[in-house]
């Protein structure tokens, strides 16, 4: 169980680091993020979805009514 885990850390590791420098290569911060997002999660999320709030206001700044929009998918 121990090597298991400690071969789960080093994956994990080694994907957060691959994520940075592919993240740090793109020029465009949205295909950064979703860049980011598909080495962050691989192993645990076959898909990647990122929903912002419409003109930067915050989660706790929507009022009733108003939906996040999706910005980003990843396949």
């Amino acid at each position: 169980l121990a090597q298991q885990e400690a071969d789960r850390l080093r994956f994990r590791t080694s994907q957060l680091h691959r994520a940075a420098r592919a993240a740090a290569e793109c020029e465009d911060p949205m295909e950064a993020v979703t860049s980011l997002l598909d080495f962050a999660l691989a192993g645990f999320a076959d898909h990647v979805l990122l929903d912002l709030t419409p003109g930067g206001l915050t989660a706790g700044e929507l009022t009733a009514g108003e939906r996040l929009v999706r910005t980003a998918a990843t396949p």
